[in-house]
């Protein structure tokens, strides 16, 4: 599924379609058993998962896509309002939110506009594999936000250090 997923993101919305690290998903959900596997659907595809709390107000995930320069969001059914808002704020286009839906039996990743489905189809892309250590040092998957208890959240990039054992 994780497969099919960067295969749909990839072909579908463009995620990592000129280069890796450069397309910032921006995810609001809660209770949502699909989101791991959309997370590392992202980063299959080349792109860099940035989760928001389903606490922010629609201003707090307009700064939040705005300093990423995301164009592509995911939100529960619960944080649909807040998502629409902010992709509105953010000139975000209405088919570039997708709602995320775990309910047993109706899973789907359907954009509010236009009806695409980032579940489905056969279409299959698989992870690139960084052999290169300086590449995977400079690789960038995973953007996260402080809590912003001492002023406005600030994103961060996540190294992941390698030492030989």
């Amino acid at each position: 599924m994780t497969k099919n997923i960067a295969y749909n993101l990839r072909h579908a919305f463009g995620i990592g379609a000129h280069g890796p690290g450069k397309d910032v998903v921006v995810c609001i959900t809660s209770g949502q058993i699909l989101l791991p596997i959309l997370m590392y659907g992202v980063i299959a595809a080349g792109g860099v998962y940035s989760a928001a709390s389903s606490s922010f107000t629609a201003a707090e995930l307009a700064r939040q896509v705005k300093q990423g320069h995301s164009n592509l969001i995911f939100c529960s059914e619960d944080a649909k309002d807040v998502a629409v808002k902010a992709a509105k704020d953010c000139a975000v286009p209405l088919r570039r939110v997708l709602v995320l839906n775990s309910r047993k039996g109706a899973w789907s990743m359907k954009s509010v506009e236009g009806g695409k489905n980032a579940i489905g189809g056969k279409g299959r892309l698989d992870w690139e594999r960084i052999t290169d250590q300086k590449k995977l040092d400079d690789s960038l998957i995973c953007l996260l936000y402080s809590s912003g208890t001492t002023g406005v959240p600030k994103g961060g990039k996540l190294e992941i250090l390698w030492d030989e054992c």
